[in-house]
């Protein structure tokens, strides 16, 4: 047994596996500077993620970040040879907690006017917003054959687990729930 013992440690020193060889509590130390931050990476999830399609056309939501709203804008500023100046305003125009973007396709001009929808949203019981749509007859028809509307809404506050969103169709009394939800992970 003895000339077991010694065989395993040898091969197990040939091998490198020099954990084996020392004591417990050296082994599970982790040398000075080796250690890996851990760095938290904040998303954000729309669910639905797909737009609701009915017989009047499509609704749907999107959330988007300051710091998304800015690369976006910066895109368009770069792509046209902006002043210096213009950067700085344009970044103080972006809301602090991010836009709720509503997306409203109707098949009847008249419906895809914003004035026929509401649009609320809650932080649990907690409101954060509710307008009723202005006047906007929209002057664009998609490929898909709807009339379409974006209105885009700041939001008052972070978002800290999820909020609900509501858009509801008044001339057709129908509601389109959506819920977007902070996502933590670590990387």
């Amino acid at each position: 047994m003895k000339y077991f013992t010694i065989l395993i440690t040898l091969i197990l020193i040939i091998s490198g596996c020099r954990t084996a060889l020392q004591p417990a509590a050296e082994s599970a130390q982790i040398p000075a500077g080796s250690e890996n931050p851990v760095k938290t990476v904040i998303s954000y999830q729309v669910e639905p993620s797909k737009f609701y399609h009915d017989e009047y056309g499509y609704t749907g939501a999107d959330y988007s970040t300051r710091e998304e709203q800015w690369n976006r804008l910066k895109n368009i500023l770069d792509k046209k040879g902006a002043a210096h100046d213009e950067y700085g305003k344009a970044k103080t125009s972006i809301p602090e907690y991010g836009i709720i973007t509503i997306h409203i396709g109707r098949q009847d001009l008249m419906h895809a006017n914003t004035r026929w929808f509401h649009f609320s949203a809650k932080n649990n019981s907690k409101v954060l917003f509710s307008y009723k749509g202005q006047e906007g007859i929209p002057n664009i028809k998609g490929k898909d054959g709807n009339w379409w509307n974006i209105i885009e809404l700041p939001l008052p506050e972070e978002i800290t687990s999820k909020i609900d969103v509501m858009i509801t169709d008044i001339k057709t009394g129908r509601n389109y729930p959506f819920t977007v939800k902070r996502l933590e992970s670590f990387q």
